[in-house]
């Protein structure tokens, strides 16, 4: 196996131990008292997609944020806990990034949360979440950079499953599409 291959792997594995383990949002004994009630997208200060030729509206943004949310965080209206994601940045690697230096593209937001009696569940903390897809640095990583609308779309859906995680303690729904 070659150095730079070696470093590669190397690097992609530690990419993924490193999003494995994210610490959660709240402790365990209070991940298993919260039912979601609601969920609250904020893209005020989203600036625009960054890393790739894709234009990505605030509107769109939100729909597809709240939509990914929902889907993994399942609010009921009988739930006991309001969530409310501020998105600050979405940034896209490049298939030229993905030569170079690899890595995953990623969003960042301030997550926080209230009970239903407005007592602070989880206050706002800011976390960055990387894409459901790993990527390789390198000619590999380069080759194998989806494009720009899938990358998008996969760095939604992880950065919900992302929080359901961290907030919630449960695994992602896995999702099968036709």
């Amino acid at each position: 196996m070659s150095r730079f291959t070696r470093r590669t792997a190397i690097l992609g594995l530690a990419a993924l131990t490193l999003s494995a383990c994210a610490a959660p949002l709240v402790d365990e004994a209070m991940q298993q008292q919260i039912t979601v009630r609601t969920v609250a997208v904020d893209v005020s200060q989203y600036k625009g997609l960054k890393g790739r030729s894709l234009s990505i509206s605030p509107d769109r943004l939100k729909a597809d944020m709240q939509d990914a949310l929902a889907l993994q965080l399942q609010p009921m209206p009988s739930g006991n806990t309001d969530v409310s994601v501020v998105v600050t940045n979405v940034a896209l690697v490049s298939p030229g990034q993905a030569a170079f230096i690899g890595g995953n593209s990623t969003i960042k937001a301030t997550v926080s949360a209230r009970g239903a009696d407005g007592a602070v569940v989880l206050a706002p903390t800011e976390i960055t979440t990387a894409s459901e897809q790993l990527r390789l640095g390198g000619l590999v990583g380069a080759m194998m950079t989806p494009k720009a609308e899938d990358d998008y779309r996969f760095t939604v859906s992880g950065f919900a499953k992302a929080v359901r995680k961290r907030l919630l303690g449960k695994e992602p729904l896995k999702v099968v599409s036709n």
